[in-house]
C-alpha cells in the first residue's frame, strides 16, 4: 500500500490471488486432494483477473471522459485467461477449472467490448455476482 499500487489492476489481481490462495489452504486442511483445491485456487484467481479487467475498462472510460479505452486489449487479455484455464485443464488439473473461469470470463469480454453507462454499474455488479456464483456452483458440483 505505501506505493499506492493497491489500486491498479495488477494490484487488485494479486490482492484477489492473495484471498483465493486462504481458500486453498482451508480447502487442504479439509481433506481435498491437491489437484481439487488446486484447480479451486486457479479458477478464482483467474475468473476474478477477468473481472478485474472489466471493472478497471469501466473506471478508464469514465475518469477519461472516454478519451481513453482499453476495452479490446482487457478483453483480449480475458480471454487469454480463459484459454490459460482450459490450458491448465488440458494438462492434467480438473476439468472444473476451465468451467468454472469461463462465466466470469466471458461477462468480462462482453463488458470489455460494450460500452456501458456507468449508471448501469449497479447491474453490472450483480452480474459479476452472478457470474461468481456460477463459478461456485460448478466447482463444488464439479470437484466432487
Amino acid at each position: 500500500m505505501w506505493r499506492r499500487l493497491e489500486k491498479t489492476a495488477a494490484g487488485e489481481i494479486t490482492v484477489a490471488a492473495a484471498l483465493a490462495s486462504a481458500g486453498y489452504a482451508v480447502a487442504l486442511a479439509a481433506g481435498a486432494e491437491h489437484p481439487a483445491a488446486l484447480a479451486a485456487l486457479l479458477a478464482w484467481i483467474l475468473a476474478f483477473g477477468a473481472a478485474t479487467l472489466a471493472v478497471q475498462v469501466i473506471l478508464v472510460r469514465v475518469r477519461s471522459k472516454g478519451a481513453a479505452d482499453p476495452g479490446r486489449r482487457h478483453a483480449v487479455l480475458a480471454g487469454l485467461l480463459a484459454v490459460a484455464a482450459v490450458a491448465l485443464s488440458a494438462a492434467g488439473l480438473p476439468g472444473a477449472l476451465a468451467l468454472a473461469t469461463l462465466p466470469t470470463a466471458l461477462f468480462s469480454i462482453v463488458v470489455c467490448l460494450v460500452r456501458v453507462s456507468p449508471k448501469r454499474l449497479r447491474e453490472l455488479g450483480w452480474a459479476l455476482v452472478g457470474s461468481s456464483a456460477v463459478t461456485l456452483v460448478i466447482l463444488v458440483v464439479g470437484l466432487r
